[in-house]
């Protein structure tokens, strides 16, 4: 449940959010949710974050394009590129759509006013997001570093390009992780806990009636967050970024060097999990609560 695998990653991840400005967005340890961060300070500095992400988004396409550099270069040029515009695209239009934010509030709501009492035993899923949860760190490859004579301008792109890529893995990773995945996989834990619910005969049918009411608005939301933007996003991104880094690692694992395989295999595993974990909580959802109707 959310409570129990995500919410200490969540609390953390938002500390991270706050710190770096990437979304308007922090945790109130008094309500025990996730509120908006009004400060007209913080949107102006989140906003020229955004725009300068998306402007070096677009020079890392064109230039990868038309670079000299060899293909397995700009192959692994697309696997880094790939993280970045996933960022973009699913923290986009975050002033229209607050409803991600608002699903992971109603989903603690319901946890802790109807699950309170609920002995939960974690799904193999949940075992499986605790291998990314903790967020590793990729070591960022610096191509090209040799053709700068001047160190001050090699330490100045290093620390830009991390910055970049923090802000973009942490803005996306939020709605990726906290949203998209740990929604399907707590859906998928409510729904085992509300069939258990219906073969007990202790339990009342008031109860069972204002369970499921519930469930089928953090459907409903659960939803419309998903399909609106993150899922599109995903679609596209996610396989490029396993091909591209996939290839690398095979392809090109002899000319490379330890971290920067290293690198390329982080993100390699990471989006097999992210994809494992993502398919099997949303089919599990369908097949469940086809089970659950039946």
């Amino acid at each position: 449940m959310l409570t129990i695998t995500f919410l200490p990653n969540l609390k953390q991840h938002l500390f991270v959010i706050k710190l770096f400005a990437c979304l308007p967005l922090e945790w109130d340890g008094v309500s025990g949710s996730i509120t908006l961060n009004k400060s007209r300070v913080r949107e102006t500095i989140m906003k020229c974050e955004m725009l300068v992400q998306l402007t070096h988004a677009i020079l890392q396409v064109v230039m990868t394009n038309f670079s000299p550099y060899s293909d397995g270069a700009k192959l692994q040029s697309v696997a880094i590129t790939g993280i970045f515009v996933t960022g973009i695209f699913v923290r986009w239009n975050w002033p229209i759509d607050r409803s991600p934010s608002e699903l992971i509030n109603c989903m603690l709501h319901f946890e802790r006013t109807l699950l309170k009492d609920h002995a939960y035993k974690k799904c193999h899923v949940d075992h499986l997001m605790s291998l990314v949860l903790p967020d590793p760190c990729y070591p960022l490859a610096e191509a090209g570093k040799d053709s700068y004579s001047f160190p001050v301008l090699i330490i100045f792109l290093s620390i830009f390009d991390t910055f970049m890529f923090l802000n973009g893995t942490v803005s996306g990773g939020y709605y990726i992780t906290h949203v998209l995945i740990s929604g399907s996989v707590s859906l998928w834990n409510y729904i085992r806990i509300f069939k258990a619910w219906s073969l007990n005969p202790s339990v009342t049918p008031t109860f069972l009636l204002k369970s499921y009411k519930n469930l089928r608005v953090l459907e409903a939301i659960n939803n419309n967050c998903v399909r609106a933007r993150i899922l599109p996003a995903l679609v596209v991104d996610l396989p490029a970024i396993q091909l591209a880094s996939g290839y690398v690692c095979i392809k090109l694992h002899t000319t490379m060097s330890l971290p920067a395989i290293a690198c390329f295999g982080l993100i390699y595993w990471d989006v097999i999990i992210f994809t494992t974990a993502m398919f099997t909580a949303s089919s599990r959802v369908y097949t469940k609560s086809g089970e659950l109707l039946a």
